[in-house]
This record gives C-alpha cells, sequence and structure tokens, in this order.
C-alpha cells in the first residue's frame, strides 16, 4: 500500500469520525479538548499525528470515540481507550440533575437508609433505561458510598468495580459531578494514568477534594505505559506520596489513609525497575511497621505483616542473585553491534 492511499484511507477515516458526533451533547467547535471530533481538531490530528493506526468504535450505549494505536495523546495505550476514551471530554452540559441526585441520596443515608439498600434499588431501576447516564448516576454514587463502609479491600472492589466498568459504556453527559463519580469509581478500582487528567481538572475545580486527592495516588505512581514498558516521573511520585502523607497526618483517625500511605510507599520499591533501589526496600518496610505500631490491633496486622515479609525476600533475590542477572543482561545488550 503506497503513502498516498495510507494518507487517503486515514483522512477518510477520520472524516467519518468528524460528522459522527457522541450521543451525548457536543462541544462548541471553539472548545480545545482531545477526543472532541471537529473539523480543526481532526485536521490538527492530521498534521501532528505520530499515531501508526486509528479506528471508530462503538460502546455498548452507543458512544462512538476513536481509538489510537499504539498510544493517543493521554499516553494510554490502544487496548485501554476503549475503558478511558472519556477523560478528555468537556463539562460543559447540564450539572444539576446530578447535583440534586447527589444532595437526594446523602439526606436519605443520613436518615438511615444503607447505601448498600440505595445501590440495589438504583441498579434494578436501570433495566427500563440501561444507558441514560441520570439513571446510572445515583447507582454509581451510592455504590461509592457503600463501598466506604465496606469490610475489606475484596469487598469494597467487588461493590465498585462493576460500576466503573459500566459507566465506560454509557454515554457522557459532559457534567462535573458525573465526571468525578466516575474519576472515583475508575480511580478505584482500575489504575490508569490517563486518570490524572480527569484529577487534575477535577482539583482545579475543588482543590479541596481529598476523595479525588485518594483516587489519584496510584494512577500517579502507575505511570505512563505503550502497552509493554511503563516510564515514570519522579515529580508524580512526589505529589502521589504528599497526597498520601497529607490524607494520613490530616485524618489520623482513618485507617483507610495510614494503609494507602504504606501502599503507596511500597509501591515504589514493588515496581519493576531495574536496577532496584534498596532505600526504596527500606522505606517501604518501615511505612508498614509505623502503620502496625500506630493500629496495634488492626484487623489488617497479617497483611501488613505479609508486606514485609515479601518485601524482604524481593530485597534478598535483588541482593543475592536478581542484579546479577540483570548486570550481564545489560552487558549482553551493551556487546550487541
Amino acid at each position: 500500500m503506497t503513502n498516498k492511499l495510507k494518507t487517503a484511507l486515514l483522512l477518510s477515516l477520520l472524516a467519518v469520525g468528524a460528522q459522527t458526533m457522541r450521543n451525548a451533547v457536543s462541544a462548541p467547535s471553539s472548545t480545545k479538548v482531545p477526543y472532541y471530533l471537529s473539523p480543526e481538531y481532526v485536521a490538527h490530528r492530521i498534521a501532528g499525528s505520530r499515531k501508526f493506526w486509528s479506528q471508530i468504535k462503538t460502546t455498548k450505549g452507543g458512544v462512538r470515540y476513536i481509538v489510537y494505536t499504539p498510544v493517543d495523546d493521554f499516553g494510554t495505550y490502544s487496548t485501554q481507550q476503549t475503558y478511558y476514551w472519556w477523560v478528555g471530554e468537556p463539562w460543559d452540559g447540564d450539572d444539576k440533575p446530578y447535583a440534586d441526585t447527589r444532595k437526594a441520596i446523602d439526606v436519605t443515608v443520613r436518615a438511615g437508609t444503607k447505601p448498600s439498600v440505595l445501590m440495589a434499588r438504583y441498579k434494578a431501576q436501570l433495566a427500563s433505561d440501561p444507558w441514560n447516564p441520570r439513571k446510572v448516576y445515583p447507582w454509581a454514587y451510592a455504590a461509592l458510598l457503600a463501598r466506604k463502609i465496606a469490610p475489606d479491600g475484596n469487598a469494597q472492589h467487588n461493590i465498585i468495580r462493576p460500576v466503573a466498568d459500566y459507566m465506560s459504556e454509557v454515554p457522557f453527559p459532559h457534567s462535573y459531578q458525573y465526571a468525578r463519580v466516575m474519576f472515583l469509581a475508575q480511580g478505584l478500582s482500575k489504575v490508569s494514568y490517563s486518570l490524572r487528567y480527569v484529577g487534575d481538572r477535577l482539583l482545579q475545580r475543588n482543590p479541596h477534594d481529598n476523595e479525588v486527592k485518594f483516587a489519584m495516588i496510584f494512577p500517579l505512581l502507575n505511570g505512563k505505559s505503550d502497552g509493554a514498558i511503563y516510564t515514570h516521573n519522579p515529580a508524580d511520585d512526589a505529589r502521589a506520596l504528599a497526597y498520601a502523607r497529607n490524607l494520613h497526618k490530616a485524618y489520623p483517625i482513618n485507617e483507610g489513609y495510614a494503609w494507602q500511605y504504606a501502599e503507596a510507599v511500597a509501591y515504589l520499591w514493588e515496581r519493576p525497575e531495574k536496577p532496584r533501589d534498596l532505600n526504596k526496600a527500606k522505606q517501604g518496610i518501615a511505612a508498614f511497621q509505623q502503620y502496625l505500631r500506630e493500629y496495634p490491633n488492626t484487623k489488617f496486622r497479617a497483611a501488613a505483616l505479609a508486606k514485609i515479609a515479601w518485601i524482604k525476600q524481593r530485597q534478598h533475590d535483588w541482593v543475592t542473585w536478581e542484579r546479577a542477572v540483570w548486570e550481564k543482561e545489560q552487558a549482553q545488550q551493551r556487546a550487541q553491534p
């Protein structure tokens, strides 16, 4: 296939995307956001694209979006773009219905109704109108409240992951309130660096949103990926640790914040980066030891001790054999012409 023919095919594909707007409210043509398929944006993507291929996909709820291979403008590789297609969408839709729903649910919960009861009720109501974001939102928000009081991490994951998956199929209503709940659902169940951009926008709207900061910690630590190799930014690491540390310091009674801080510190060692920094291992061990001192009667004591033992074992592996294997591989690569 000639370069001219490849260019013609790409132009044709993007032109179709430009004419096919999403089911949600379209952004004005002056809005400078990725994924909005205005003619100006299509021309920009054609002129400056470093992508190898692109195609239009459609979710179960009828949302049409472009998948770029290998990665999009947010560093999301193609297989994950089907989940995070919404991160660049504008928030210029009607926010009031979602804000009103949130307030009504808060009032109901304060009056004594369990979030899990509301979650089940709203999920049942989806059957009549499954792809309506106004029907999805109350289920998702009630699920977030139910997650907060779940007994452990597995229960939390089982509550919020189905919500996060479902929301990725639903037309995005361009609402700040909806974006916040979708960010929290996805950020607390499936980590991706792409969510960092939504988190930044949410914090610009409300710099004191601690729930957003909490959900930002691991997307920041996770780093960018091209599907095979992750790259990490030291500034992102420092920011994630600052969020975790400050939340724990501000709310010492919240054991979840203390655990998240220890997890974040340990994660810097757990990442598959070589050569390994033994100081990060020591810091991870110290963080979990501090957690146990602060919460001596925690029901997660066994899990914390297992974390410490795992880090120590990985330390031992690196010192006794793994470093030598890695150094040999590096030498072989340098010797190649």
